[in-house]
Protein backbone atom coordinates (compact mmCIF):
# COMPACT_ATOMS: atom_id res chain seq x y z
CA UNK A 1 0.00 0.00 0.00
CA UNK A 2 3.20 2.24 0.84
CA UNK A 3 4.59 1.62 -1.98
CA UNK A 4 1.26 2.18 -4.13
CA UNK A 5 0.98 5.59 -2.77
CA UNK A 6 5.05 6.70 -3.40
CA UNK A 7 4.82 5.34 -7.02
CA UNK A 8 1.23 7.33 -7.34
CA UNK A 9 2.78 10.63 -5.56
CA UNK A 10 6.01 10.24 -7.87
CA UNK A 11 4.13 9.84 -10.93
CA UNK A 12 1.94 12.92 -10.22
CA UNK A 13 5.23 14.77 -9.71
CA UNK A 14 6.50 13.77 -12.79
CA UNK A 15 3.21 14.38 -14.97
CA UNK A 16 3.00 18.21 -12.93
CA UNK A 17 6.85 18.49 -14.08
CA UNK A 18 6.10 17.63 -17.71
CA UNK A 19 3.20 19.85 -18.28
CA UNK A 20 4.85 22.75 -16.15
CA UNK A 21 8.13 22.38 -18.57
CA UNK A 22 5.29 21.71 -21.51
CA UNK A 23 3.36 25.14 -20.57
CA UNK A 24 6.84 27.02 -20.04
CA UNK A 25 8.00 26.18 -23.73
CA UNK A 26 5.06 27.05 -25.37
CA UNK A 27 4.50 30.60 -23.26
CA UNK A 28 8.11 31.71 -24.31
CA UNK A 29 7.62 31.02 -27.65
CA UNK A 30 3.96 32.32 -27.39
CA UNK A 31 4.37 35.46 -25.57
CA UNK A 32 7.65 36.89 -26.30
CA UNK A 33 9.17 38.12 -29.62
CA UNK A 34 12.49 37.65 -30.90
CA UNK A 35 14.75 37.91 -34.17
CA UNK A 36 13.12 34.86 -36.75
CA UNK A 37 17.45 33.98 -37.49
CA UNK A 38 20.17 35.07 -36.12
CA UNK A 39 22.25 35.39 -39.74
CA UNK A 40 19.61 36.80 -41.37
CA UNK A 41 21.69 40.07 -41.89
CA UNK A 42 23.82 38.16 -43.93
CA UNK A 43 23.84 38.35 -47.78
CA UNK A 44 21.18 36.00 -48.67
CA UNK A 45 22.20 33.29 -51.23
CA UNK A 46 19.69 32.16 -54.21
CA UNK A 47 19.75 28.78 -53.36
CA UNK A 48 18.10 26.54 -55.86
CA UNK A 49 15.60 24.60 -53.63
CA UNK A 50 14.24 27.46 -51.91
CA UNK A 51 11.26 28.07 -54.08
CA UNK A 52 10.49 24.06 -53.84
CA UNK A 53 10.59 24.18 -50.14
CA UNK A 54 8.42 27.58 -50.10
CA UNK A 55 5.45 25.44 -51.88
CA UNK A 56 6.23 22.81 -49.22
CA UNK A 57 5.97 24.64 -46.12
CA UNK A 58 2.94 26.30 -47.44
CA UNK A 59 1.43 23.10 -48.89
CA UNK A 60 1.94 21.37 -45.28
CA UNK A 61 0.90 25.07 -43.62
CA UNK A 62 -2.57 24.97 -45.08
CA UNK A 63 -3.33 21.37 -44.30
CA UNK A 64 -2.66 19.85 -47.40
CA UNK A 65 -0.48 17.29 -46.05
CA UNK A 66 3.05 16.26 -46.01
CA UNK A 67 4.93 15.71 -49.41
CA UNK A 68 7.09 12.81 -48.33
CA UNK A 69 9.18 12.08 -51.13
CA UNK A 70 10.58 16.07 -50.16
CA UNK A 71 11.80 14.91 -46.72
CA UNK A 72 14.47 12.34 -45.93
CA UNK A 73 13.25 9.51 -43.71
CA UNK A 74 14.56 10.62 -40.37
CA UNK A 75 13.44 13.74 -40.88
CA UNK A 76 12.54 16.18 -37.54
CA UNK A 77 10.15 18.63 -37.10
CA UNK A 78 10.07 20.85 -34.07
CA UNK A 79 8.11 23.78 -32.50
CA UNK A 80 7.61 25.00 -28.74
CA UNK A 81 5.15 22.21 -28.11
CA UNK A 82 6.31 19.39 -29.59
CA UNK A 83 9.48 17.25 -31.69
CA UNK A 84 8.41 14.80 -34.31
CA UNK A 85 11.50 12.38 -35.06
CA UNK A 86 10.63 11.26 -38.55
CA UNK A 87 8.74 11.53 -41.69
CA UNK A 88 5.90 8.92 -40.53
CA UNK A 89 5.60 11.38 -37.61
CA UNK A 90 5.65 14.67 -39.34
CA UNK A 91 2.90 13.53 -41.27
CA UNK A 92 0.69 12.52 -38.46
CA UNK A 93 1.88 16.17 -36.60
CA UNK A 94 0.30 17.65 -40.02
CA UNK A 95 -3.02 15.64 -39.94
CA UNK A 96 -3.48 17.29 -36.63
CA UNK A 97 -3.15 20.42 -37.81
CA UNK A 98 -5.54 20.08 -40.29
CA UNK A 99 -8.07 19.54 -37.57
CA UNK A 100 -7.32 23.11 -36.35
CA UNK A 101 -8.51 24.41 -39.89
CA UNK A 102 -5.43 26.33 -41.02
CA UNK A 103 -5.22 28.96 -43.29
CA UNK A 104 -2.13 31.43 -44.60
CA UNK A 105 -3.48 34.75 -44.02
CA UNK A 106 -0.31 35.94 -46.67
CA UNK A 107 1.34 33.74 -48.38
CA UNK A 108 4.63 31.51 -46.92
CA UNK A 109 7.44 33.42 -48.32
CA UNK A 110 11.35 32.61 -48.04
CA UNK A 111 13.29 35.44 -46.64
CA UNK A 112 16.49 34.24 -46.42
CA UNK A 113 18.53 31.26 -47.52
CA UNK A 114 22.08 30.23 -47.18
CA UNK A 115 24.81 27.26 -48.01
CA UNK A 116 25.66 25.19 -44.79
CA UNK A 117 27.73 22.42 -44.57
CA UNK A 118 26.16 19.23 -42.53
CA UNK A 119 27.35 16.29 -42.07
CA UNK A 120 26.51 14.96 -44.91
CA UNK A 121 28.16 17.33 -47.06
CA UNK A 122 26.67 21.05 -48.23
CA UNK A 123 23.19 21.85 -47.81
CA UNK A 124 20.86 24.91 -47.12
CA UNK A 125 19.40 26.78 -44.26
CA UNK A 126 15.94 28.34 -45.77
CA UNK A 127 13.89 30.75 -43.27
CA UNK A 128 10.04 30.84 -44.46
CA UNK A 129 7.38 33.59 -42.93
CA UNK A 130 4.37 32.46 -41.76
CA UNK A 131 1.00 34.22 -41.05
CA UNK A 132 -1.42 31.92 -40.41
CA UNK A 133 -4.86 31.81 -38.48
CA UNK A 134 -6.43 28.38 -36.69
CA UNK A 135 -9.95 27.82 -35.89
CA UNK A 136 -11.17 30.60 -37.50
CA UNK A 137 -10.07 33.15 -35.12
CA UNK A 138 -6.52 32.30 -33.79
CA UNK A 139 -3.70 34.39 -35.58
CA UNK A 140 -0.09 33.11 -35.50
CA UNK A 141 2.95 34.86 -37.04
CA UNK A 142 6.08 32.44 -37.18
CA UNK A 143 9.10 31.78 -38.98
CA UNK A 144 10.08 27.67 -40.29
CA UNK A 145 13.76 27.05 -40.07
CA UNK A 146 14.07 24.43 -42.74
CA UNK A 147 17.89 22.54 -43.69
CA UNK A 148 18.03 21.09 -46.55
CA UNK A 149 20.77 18.24 -47.62
CA UNK A 150 23.08 18.10 -50.79
CA UNK A 151 19.86 15.54 -51.91
CA UNK A 152 17.51 18.81 -51.76
CA UNK A 153 16.01 16.42 -49.42
CA UNK A 154 14.32 18.14 -46.20
CA UNK A 155 16.20 17.41 -43.03
CA UNK A 156 14.54 19.41 -40.31
CA UNK A 157 12.04 22.26 -39.97
CA UNK A 158 11.90 24.37 -36.96
CA UNK A 159 8.99 26.15 -36.27
CA UNK A 160 9.89 29.52 -34.27
CA UNK A 161 6.57 31.15 -33.29
CA UNK A 162 7.03 34.92 -33.27
CA UNK A 163 10.65 34.27 -34.30
CA UNK A 164 12.14 33.13 -30.88
CA UNK A 165 14.41 29.79 -31.00
CA UNK A 166 12.64 27.16 -28.95
CA UNK A 167 13.87 26.22 -25.30
CA UNK A 168 17.47 24.35 -26.25
CA UNK A 169 18.15 23.41 -22.27
CA UNK A 170 16.95 20.33 -20.43
CA UNK A 171 14.11 19.52 -19.73
CA UNK A 172 12.27 21.30 -22.78
CA UNK A 173 14.06 19.04 -25.44
CA UNK A 174 13.33 15.76 -23.66
CA UNK A 175 9.65 17.38 -22.96
CA UNK A 176 8.42 18.33 -26.25
CA UNK A 177 10.04 14.49 -28.07
CA UNK A 178 7.67 12.85 -25.23
CA UNK A 179 5.01 15.41 -26.23
CA UNK A 180 6.04 14.49 -30.62
CA UNK A 181 5.35 10.63 -28.93
CA UNK A 182 1.96 11.42 -27.38
CA UNK A 183 0.58 13.28 -29.94
CA UNK A 184 1.41 10.98 -33.00
CA UNK A 185 -0.15 7.59 -30.72
CA UNK A 186 -3.26 10.18 -30.64
CA UNK A 187 -3.51 11.43 -34.01
CA UNK A 188 -2.84 7.99 -35.44
CA UNK A 189 -4.92 6.51 -33.34
CA UNK A 190 -7.83 8.27 -33.53
CA UNK A 191 -7.58 11.07 -36.12
CA UNK A 192 -9.06 9.39 -39.68
CA UNK A 193 -9.07 11.01 -43.09
CA UNK A 194 -12.12 11.15 -45.24
CA UNK A 195 -11.15 8.63 -47.14
CA UNK A 196 -10.05 6.28 -44.11
CA UNK A 197 -13.64 6.40 -42.45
Amino acid sequence: MAASRAFSSLLKTVLAVHLSASATSIAYGSLRSGTPFANKDEDSIDFPHSSDVEKIIAQMYCGKGVPVSMFAPDAVFEDPAAKCSGVHEIVEAFRALKACRPESLSKPRVIFNSYILGSDGLGSIILVELHQRYFGALQVRSYAVVETGMDGLIKRVEERWNGVPILEFEPFPTVRRLNGLFSYALTSTFIRDKKDA
